[in-house]
């Protein structure tokens, strides 16, 4: 099977997956700087940390969504 997706649908998933990485390298730093300068406790870092490690995971569940939504409305499969 061979599938055609117009470039609407490209420009999103790239935008989609560009904003993941972003938020995981803000999500990082942020992450990096708390601890080096010691500004939280040991219990609300490893809070953040859980936090973070769930908004990695609600990015891929979007992004999968996302790529259902685009075959639902503009992929042409021959």
């Amino acid at each position: 099977m061979i599938c055609l997706v117009n470039s609407d649908n490209e420009r999103d998933l790239n935008l989609l997956i560009s904003g993941e990485y972003a938020i995981s390298f803000i999500g990082g730093l942020v992450l990096t700087f708390l601890r080096s300068y010691c500004l939280i406790n040991w219990f609300t870092f490893c809070s953040f940390a859980v936090c973070f490690s769930h908004l990695r995971h609600a990015s891929l569940l979007i992004r999968m969504y996302s790529l259902y939504l685009m075959l639902l409305r503009g992929t042409m499969c021959v």
